[in-house]
């Protein structure tokens, strides 16, 4: 595989389960997470009914009518837990042009006493069960599927990169907080009277912050596209049976940028939208499940050694990480301090309503910096 990638590798997670094949699975598995930060993923083990159910259900519950996913609006939930309309987030100081509806492991909520990024943890907001029947069942069925993946991930990537298999568990906790986005993305055309097209993204340049996350592209349209090391944007369709699996900044910052999370957009050009045979496909339907580590994890607590010869081939590849700069802004107090803050800044309505204190004080630090 070039250093500089110029196609998404896929990897066969059959050949895992075999000691025949498992050692060039794992040389498989390394060359895409050092070199690339993405990869499909096939043989992954969601069953297909199981699959069928969940996308049949989320293109259902963006169905419904809006006051009905409003009684599910984010803005009821002090866990960020909830439906999003259009328009209604940003990245990169950009609107991003998608409804989401965003569900978590269904925890208890925290208690008073605990410290405020725990709030992230709680129950789900479920859409009434008459309107939408099975749609919880179908949800609950999927990401325990995928967190079994998640699972065993933990000890494959471990593994590949030449680390004791169980290296990474220790960043873990046994009450995960791992999140579901269900993302509906609009047909072009019908936002076009908001600006020019080419003004539009579906979601902006950006780094996930997750360990891992696990994407289903739930519709075969184009649009996803990946950012290789020259800067230049590759093309990650769709291909029927495959999981999506990226490299996100936890885990570039447990391997102190030895590993890195590569950038990833969402556009919305409008021949993403219509098929080979010109046929247009509508709405295009996304499902991200972030793998994340545990929220009390301080900075002094995330200490990997990498071996010499992983660091060697990273060091190859002659792309600048960040990772110092993100330990700075994720882990000033620990994980859960951090990823609470970028919530609050994303979701500038829900901070308002549950954090105003915490939101003003984000803000004035951002006009800080700013120099306003």
């Amino acid at each position: 595989m070039a250093v500089n990638f110029t196609q998404i590798p896929t990897i066969d997670l059959a050949q895992a389960q075999s000691l025949a094949t498992k050692p060039s699975f794992l040389s498989d598995l390394r060359d895409a997470v050092v070199k690339v930060g993405f990869f499909y993923l096939k043989n992954h083990g969601v069953p297909d009914n199981v699959e069928r159910d969940f996308v049949e259900q989320s293109i259902k519950f963006f169905d419904l009518p809006l006051k009905k996913r409003l009684e599910v609006e984010m803005l009821h939930s002090k866990h960020f837990l909830g439906y999003v309309r259009e328009q209604n987030e940003k990245t990169a100081q950009r609107t991003d042009y998608r409804e989401t509806f965003n569900l978590g492991m269904d925890l208890a909520a925290p208690g008073d006493e605990e410290p405020a990024y725990r709030n992230m943890g709680g129950p789900n907001l479920w859409p009434n069960e008459t309107a939408i029947p099975g749609f919880r069942k179908a949800m609950e069925n999927y990401m325990k599927h995928i967190q079994t993946l998640g699972d065993n991930f933990k000890v494959l990537v471990a593994e590949a990169l030449d680390l004791e298999p169980t290296a990474f568990l220790r960043f873990f906790d046994d009450q995960p907080q791992d999140r579901l986005k269900l993302a509906k993305y609009p047909v072009p055309s019908s936002i076009a009277d908001s600006g020019p097209l080419d003004s539009f993204q579906g979601i902006g340049p950006h780094k996930d912050s997750s360990f891992l996350t696990f994407l289903l592209q739930g519709t075969p349209h184009k649009g996803l596209e990946v950012q290789n090391k020259s800067g230049e944007w590759i093309p990650a369709p769709p291909i029927p049976g495959t999981l999506v699996v990226n490299i996100g900044r936890m885990f570039e910052a447990l391997t102190g940028g030895v590993v890195t999370a590569t950038t990833h957009r969402v556009s919305l050009e409008e021949s993403n939208f219509v098929a080979r045979n010109g046929r247009h496909l509508g709405p295009r339907f996304s499902f991200p499940m972030f793998q994340l580590l545990a929220l009390d994890l301080t900075r002094d607590q995330m200490t990997l050694d990498m071996p010499p010869h992983v660091v060697s081939l990273a060091k190859q590849i002659k792309v600048m990480s960040d990772a110092e700069k993100f330990f700075e802004e994720m882990f000033r107090d620990c994980a859960g301090s951090g990823l609470f803050m970028a919530r609050v800044i994303k979701h500038e309505d829900v901070a308002r309503k549950w954090y105003p204190d915490v939101l003003d004080n984000v803000l004035k630090a951002q006009k800080a910096e700013l120099g306003h």
